[in-house]
């Protein structure tokens, strides 16, 4: 695999919504130390207090001074409320174009505002279904826009769905057009931790956990200090969490705090996937991959600790004997499986009982975590009895 060493010009753009007044310019204060941009979504206002909020940043501008983006997204496109598009009209042309630093537009509305002094331009397509079956078709008209940043955001269920969006960094790098991609719910946060690393010009983030304005945001402190997604380059050794569902993992937190303690140019990521096949198609075997990311090795579970060794080059002892693989490493010469839930079983339990052969035990579960316990007893001498 080939790597280009590029610097991570991306930044954190953190979205705010509010229900009043002062709950908006309370979280543009709060998010201001954390962000380098701030997404405002006026949209998120019921009508009266937008009114009021519109009325405050018209006589007192410092409220929402620095880079602040502005956004009234129409419920269609996900925003918070029903827009007639003659209301979206009036918005932008009362004046909000002149007090802030960008826009987020539809492409529906982008030519239709004069401007007497143009901010940021970024022009916008969300689907809260799948990815479009041809994203460059909607690239190219995003582009004709007259744009200064793309984004296409579209939700997805598998880490494989959002390949199609990630294709396009390499396509927008090379017009000079820069994109957000972005794979909306949990199985899409890779795009959102990679995609500075990649070339996004910035990524989103909630200002606090269980405040998302979009599915799978990741608060700003987490993209920050846990993921440290401003300090990766396509360089950067790229680990990754291979679940059907990833969400309930601490893994992402362990990893990436060991890499940050040792030094490591390494960051540790969630894929959720259901299709161990596919994932191997698109991300992984060089004769199918559509896209390069700097993959070194994965952490697997449930359930595909079985599912995943058709796709290795060779598995050790331990994970023939039980069955399972619960760590791929990705090497020049293929992909190799390991299975260290035995050992990471038993030497805790040794330290903390002592001798076991003779014990008798018994196992709740027949999954891939279960029998590497089953083989771990065992070696020991010990009685094993599996209950379910």
């Amino acid at each position: 695999m080939s790597i280009l060493f590029v610097v991570n010009k991306g930044k954190i753009c953190i979205s705010i919504q509010a229900q009043n007044a002062a709950e908006f310019f309370d979280k543009i204060a709060r998010a201001r130390p954390l962000a380098d941009i701030v997404e405002a979504r006026f949209d998120s206002l019921p009508e009266a207090e937008l009114k009021v909020v519109l009325s405050e940043i018209f006589t007192k501008p410092e409220k929402i001074s620095g880079r602040i983006l502005a956004t009234f997204r129409p419920g269609e496109e996900g925003g918070f409320r029903t827009l007639t598009l003659d209301e979206r009209l009036a918005f932008w042309n009362s004046g909000i174009t002149e007090m802030v630093w960008g826009i987020d537009l539809e492409i529906d509305i982008a030519k239709k505002i004069q401007f007497r002094k143009r901010p940021k331009i970024i022009c916008s397509h969300h689907d809260f279904e799948k990815v479009p079956d041809d994203p460059a078709v909607i690239y190219e008209k995003l582009r004709a826009s007259g744009a200064d940043i793309l984004k296409i955001a579209a939700r997805i269920d598998d880490a494989s769905d959002a390949v199609p969006l990630w294709k396009l960094v390499d396509i927008s790098s090379r017009d000079g057009m820069p994109i957000v991609p972005i794979a909306m719910g949990e199985a899409g946060k890779w795009t959102r931790i990679l995609g500075n690393a990649y070339g996004s010009p910035f990524t989103y983030a909630a200002l606090d956990t269980g405040d998302a304005a979009a599915p799978g945001q990741i608060d700003a402190e987490e993209m920050d200090s846990i993921y440290r997604i401003k300090s990766h380059t396509r360089a950067t050794s790229v680990f990754g969490l291979l679940a059907g569902d990833t969400a309930y993992s601490l893994s992402p937190f362990i990893h990436n705090a060991a890499f940050d303690e040792a030094g490591m140019d390494a960051v540790f990521v969630p894929f959720q996937t259901g299709r161990i096949d596919t994932f191997f198609r698109r991300f992984l075997r060089p004769e199918t991959r559509e896209i390069d990311i700097n993959f070194k090795g994965f952490a697997v579970t449930n359930p595909l600790k079985r599912d995943v060794i058709p796709h290795l080059h060779g598995i050790d002892d331990a994970a023939s004997a039980i069955g399972a693989v619960n760590t791929v490493a990705v090497t020049e010469k293929g992909f190799w499986g390991y299975n260290t839930d035995a050992q990471g079983f038993i030497e805790p339990l040794k330290a903390a009982c002592g001798e076991i052969k003779g014990a008798r035990a018994a196992i709740i579960g027949n999954g891939g975590a279960a029998r590497a316990v089953i083989y771990a007893l065992k070696a020991q001498g010990a009685e094993t009895t599996v209950l379910g």
